[in-house]
């Protein structure tokens, strides 16, 4: 009598097999997940610096930045929140206005800052730690995220630099001293 079918080598062999293939999937697949974390930080890098750059430019050419236009459209994407009002505070008109040469820089970097902290509008989500720091992954700080706060890693953190009238911003992508992208952006008035 001949039966078909599998010996239990032949099963144990597959099973060893799934086995090996399922250790190195998962090694490789938390390599990429860590890489992912690391792209979009640099990608989040780069949009807060070009958004900033873009809102400095606006008042340059006597537009306005978009928290005041919002606020002043009375969004709804903003209104949910509990302080939306205080955008009103910071804007083009009044930088050009009011606010001497020499300040309008940090002026207006730090409404925009408050804005990118505040509210979540554009998504800069830290990919390390999304409840960190109201999810925004966007801090008003001139200095870099902290390589001894596990937290603030994936964090973008913007501010004015006193000492050299530039806006300064950094990411922290790991937990090495080196971990971090850094850009300056110059003042456009």
């Amino acid at each position: 009598m001949t039966q078909k079918g599998f010996t239990l080598i032949e099963l144990l062999v597959v099973v060893a097999i799934i086995g090996v293939l399922a250790a190195v999937g998962a090694v490789a697949f938390s390599g990429f997940i860590e890489n992912s974390k690391i792209n979009t930080v640099k990608a989040n890098h780069k949009s807060v610096v070009k958004f900033i750059q873009t809102e400095l430019m606006k008042c340059n050419l006597g537009g306005e930045l978009e928290q005041y236009t919002k606020w002043e459209q009375r969004d709804p994407a903003i209104m949910e929140y509990s302080s939306w009002d205080e955008l009103k505070n910071v804007s083009c008109s009044v930088a050009n206005s009011s606010i001497t040469q020499s300040n309008k820089m940090r002026y207006l970097s730090d409404g925009i800052m408050n804005y990118l902290t505040n509210y979540d509008i554009k998504g800069f989500t830290n990919p390390f730690n999304p409840d960190y720091d109201k999810g925004t992954g966007v801090s008003g700080n001139r200095s870099c995220p902290d390589v001894d706060n596990a937290s603030t890693i994936g964090e973008t953190w913007c501010g004015h630099d006193h000492d050299t009238s530039k806006v300064h911003c950094c990411s922290r992508f790991g937990s090495e001293e080196n971990d971090i992208v850094q850009t300056y952006i110059n003042d456009p008035f």
